[in-house]
């Protein structure tokens, strides 16, 4: 592994009114996150919180009795709550887990002792420094009403409000994590306005890894206070969302002491169209890149024939080449589109969204369909950048950046701040706001991509799909499937070693 000067610093921070406010007996969630030797290890720490025989007692008192509130309230005084770690707490002290395994330094942070009734600067201000000390943030909230809470939304509109402290977190890594009381109780929607919050700011947003499902994050299963650790499935998405924060903390790291020979790749993907609009702004925009090789493909052109949605995809499986969709009929156009995303640096979707929809082409959820195969393919599009760019008619209101965000970072990709023209009688309002944007995402990709070269080639963990959900797989023998794994992370591993050797260099020294 190419050697960091120092740790990452990933921050977990509860955003739960109900973190815990005593002494607990077990020690600091860092205490048992440092202590544990492996996943199994940290749940048996919290299980001993778990108060089965008193929650039990607890629901029987509140449906026979009219009082239950009072009874509830005793009873909860058994189970030492203000000693008890939140629920939060629990699935973030899994994310610091698997941050730490991923190489980074941890740390925790509690919002309701920032955030008080009564504003205390001092306090703030003690905030505000463990936040610059931040590589990467894991913010774990508990769901209201679909939504993340109170005090994460504090957390934002301080960032927002400080021009300080925005400007250091600019291109840092978030990832998230929800829990609520039901299964299917809001955790995912929780996740993507929370993570476009914080793209909104300027972060770099990931999901949860490989491991597990590769989708928003952390989706978590508990409802009374002691019961997080019995979520299995939480658990192990909270656990895969600290891997990515920490992983992509330690990429960008790792890229610090290079530089990138030439120019990164950037494909533009026009994606929905309407009289060219949408091209001719990419084409603009493109002559702003000097430092990018820009590859424009516009979609509408193409014949994308809908995906079959196999139960096994990819149809030939074998290195990144080689692999195959299932649909090979001679005027697919979509192998060519796989074959330049799969050697891009960065992906820049494009679509126009205009009031008047007469005309419109819109191949865009046949691409996204498509995509599949590459999500499926153990993930071709691993670590590379996405960042949508929607041109959007005042009025039109089709929300295009956010869908396009919430498929392609289960790409296990990282995401940033879409980047949106308003247009008005064909012209665009606020251009000079976007070709800062586009300037300041090639930056972004620069870093992105030294980083991302250097892990990948020194890597001896190899990336793969899991198929969740499927009893279906392409391999029947699991030896053979371990061999095929293994010749793929050969492959690429080979490849980016040739592509460390060209395209970087040491950086150079700052002159004395």
């Amino acid at each position: 592994m190419h050697a960091i000067a120092r740790k990452p610093v990933v921050i977990g921070i509860s955003g739960s009114t109900r973190s815990i406010s005593g002494k607990p007996r077990q020690g600091t969630i860092i205490d048992i996150v440092k202590r544990s030797h492996s996943e199994a290890e940290l749940r048996q720490a919290f299980s001993e919180d778990d108060t089965p025989d008193a929650e039990k007692h607890v629901k029987q008192l509140g449906i026979r009795h009219g009082d239950g509130f009072n009874l509830y309230k005793n009873e909860r005084k058994k189970t030492k709550r203000d000693t008890t770690f939140s629920n939060t707490e629990v699935a973030l002290a899994a994310a610091l887990y698997g941050a730490k395994e991923a190489g980074a330094e941890v740390l925790h942070v509690q919002l309701n002792r920032y955030f008080l009734p009564t504003p205390r600067p001092a306090k703030l201000k003690e905030l505000k420094d463990l936040l610059l000390r931040a590589d990467g943030l894991v913010l774990a909230t508990p769901v209201y009403f679909g939504d993340r809470s109170l005090l994460i939304g504090n957390l934002i509109d301080l960032i927002r409000g400080d021009a300080e402290l925005k400007a250091a977190l600019a291109g840092k890594i978030m990832g998230g994590i929800a829990v609520a009381a039901k299964r299917n109780g809001g955790q995912e929607t929780s996740l993507i306005y929370q993570l476009m919050d914080m793209l909104d700011i300027g972060f770099l947003g990931v999901g949860n890894d490989w491991r597990t499902t590769a989708q928003y994050g952390g989706t978590c299963h508990a409802g009374d206070v002691g019961m997080m650790a019995s979520d299995s499935v939480g658990i192990d998405t909270a656990a895969g969302v600290g891997r990515r924060v920490g992983t992509v903390a330690l990429m960008n790291r790792m890229g610090e002491d290079h530089q990138l020979q030439g120019k990164h790749r950037l494909v533009f993907l026009v994606a929905q169209d309407k009289d060219e609009v949408a091209l001719r702004y990419a084409q603009a925009l493109s002559q702003q890149a000097s430092h990018a090789e820009v590859t424009l493909i516009d979609v509408t052109k193409l014949k994308i024939h809908s995906c079959q949605a196999c139960d096994i995809c990819p149809a030939t499986v074998g290195v990144d080449k080689d692999s195959r969709c299932i649909i090979t009929k001679r005027d697919d156009d979509m192998q060519s589109v796989y074959d330049t995303l799969r050697d891009a640096d960065v992906i820049v979707p494009v679509t126009f969204n205009p009031v008047d929809r007469e005309g419109l082409e819109s191949p865009y959820q046949s691409l996204m369909e498509r995509l599949r195969f590459m999500r499926r393919s153990n993930y071709m599009l691993s670590d590379r950048l996405i960042a949508p760019l929607v041109l959007e008619e005042i009025g039109a209101g089709q929300n295009l950046h956010i869908r396009m965000i919430t498929s392609l970072i289960r790409q296990h990709s990282i995401v940033t701040k879409p980047i949106l023209a308003y247009f008005r009688h064909g012209v665009a309002l606020n251009d000079t706001e976007v070709v800062q944007q586009f300037a300041a995402l090639n930056q972004t990709a620069r870093n992105i991509t030294r980083g991302r070269l250097l892990l990948y080639a020194n890597t001896a963990e190899s990336i793969e799909y899991k198929t969740v959900g499927y009893f279906s797989d392409q391999f029947e023998d699991a030896q053979e499937k371990a061999r095929i794994s293994a010749q793929i992370h050969q492959d690429r591993v080979h490849r980016y070693r040739t592509e460390v050797h060209a395209r970087l260099a040491p950086a150079k020294a700052p002159a004395l």
